[in-house]
């Protein structure tokens, strides 16, 4: 099942420019929706309505069931499963994200920055490895992959259920070669091997449908499905340190990296410690929290007090100084990024989000005649570190150059002045922790 991003300034044009024409009426009929100019907004308004409605949570089976029909995508099963309570309520209720509409599965839509999930519903192939497309029966099907076509064929199983493997050819378009190979006996097991190393690994159940999604890595599953059964409730941290699914992009880094797959400091490039939950930044006006995959470059705090100084009296050897205030503290903070952060792949369109997010948060927003400004709040594990508003937004971006013909680096800086939340005067400052 595929999914379309989107957020309350949508509206029935900007769609209709993604889905087309032709498909809106589907699209809208798909999530129970009327045709209107302002369709992020009735969208919302459901969702919302949804949420007071006084429905239970769902419970732990009920959510098994749901991630179930979401293995065939990687990027689907993950968002699902960082879903909060109410979220959970939508998608039981709804069948979608609170944040995206269901696609028709009468209508494929291209992969992109909006557009996430499996264009065939019921494909998952929950392994290790990438299978990116397979046929049974003797049948073959064939899938363009970001400037790549992959054919696999096998044959049906018969008496012990030892299958002839099939084969799948692909190459890139560019100077990177890449080949892989698959043979199955029994359950399956696969080679394949590019210009840099070889895996193995062993396929667990191949659907009979193409597919140009990656799929749920059967390590993720299973710590997902154990996570559940035991707490009820599932850990985020799964996400950072288990799923070992290979970048879309992967064979051109590697080409880069040279036959040793390792950087001139002899590190690879990919494997990074992102500190997901720990850097937080969120909008008051626009309600949501956005991760920053990196901590700051450097971090310098201070405060400072303002003082005055009366006119001078006469035969007095120091002026008299009054105080006046000890702020607004300004802070600066710059983040180091690369647009492969956050799924490793950077067509993901994640690094935009947080950019955009942060550029908007610099406007306010229009009530009529009243200006409402925005107050952000950053945190660092966990803890409150500043509030107050942004009044700088800057990016500088730099090589080397993405698969979309733009840059893939960049620094992101940051200007907060303060707006405290809480009193501050030299009892209550004195008694912060280290953060904040």
């Amino acid at each position: 099942m595929q999914y379309l991003l989107i957020d309350k300034s949508d509206t029935l044009t900007s769609i209709s420019k993604i889905v087309g024409s032709q498909n809106i009426d589907a699209l809208l009929a798909e999530n129970g929706l009327e045709r209107s100019p302002k369709i992020g907004k009735q969208w919302d308004e459901k969702c919302n309505a949804l949420i007071h409605s006084g429905l239970p949570e769902v419970t732990s089976t009920r959510k098994t069931a749901l991630l179930n029909s979401l293995t065939g995508s990687e990027d689907t099963f993950e968002k699902a499963c960082l879903m909060d309570e109410d979220e959970w309520k939508i998608f039981s209720s709804l069948g979608s994200f609170k944040d995206a509409l269901r696609v028709p599965e009468t209508i494929v839509l291209p992969n992109s920055a909006r557009v996430i999930g499996d264009a065939v519903s019921n494909t998952s192939v929950i392994g290790s490895g990438v299978t990116t497309s397979g046929s049974s029966s003797g049948r073959s099907a064939s899938a363009k992959f970001g400037g790549r076509t992959d054919t696999q064929s096998s044959a049906a199983a018969t008496g012990s259920s030892a299958g002839r493997g099939g084969s799948n050819s692909s190459g890139y378009n560019s100077s990177i070669g890449r080949t892989q190979s698959m043979s199955a006996v029994g359950t399956g097991s696969y080679s394949g091997s590019n210009n840099m190393s070889s895996v193995t690994g062993t396929v667990s159940n191949v659907s009979s449908s193409t597919s140009t999604q990656l799929s749920v890595d059967s390590t993720t599953y299973r710590a997902v499905m154990t996570d559940l059964k035991t707490t009820g409730a599932i850990n985020p941290g799964i996400f950072n340190t288990i799923n070992t699914s290979p970048a879309v992009n992967r064979g051109i880094i590697d080409s880069q990296l040279g036959s040793s797959g390792k950087g001139s400091g002899g590190v690879n490039p990919i494997a990074a410690n992102l500190p997901w939950g720990k850097i937080q930044i969120y909008s008051s006006l626009l309600g949501t929290v956005m991760d920053i995959p990196a901590y700051p470059e450097e971090l310098e705090v201070g405060r400072q007090a303002n003082y005055s100084t009366m006119p001078d009296i006469i035969y007095q050897f120091e002026p008299w100084i009054v105080y006046q205030s000890s702020g607004p503290r300004e802070q600066s903070l710059t983040f180091h990024l690369h647009r492969d952060m956050w799924s490793g792949n950077h067509l993901d369109g994640k690094a935009n989000e947080l950019v955009r997010f942060c550029e908007a948060n610099t406007f306010p927003r229009y009530s009529g005649s009243a200006v409402l400004a925005p107050q952000i709040r950053i945190y660092i594990n966990g803890a409150l570190f500043i509030s107050g508003v942004l009044t700088q937004c800057r990016t500088r971006w730099t090589g080397p150059i993405g698969q979309d013909g733009y840059y893939l680096e960049f620094e992101l800086s940051l200007t907060i002045q303060e707006v405290s939340e809480v009193e501050l005067n030299i009892d209550t400052v004195s008694k912060f922790g280290l953060i904040g």
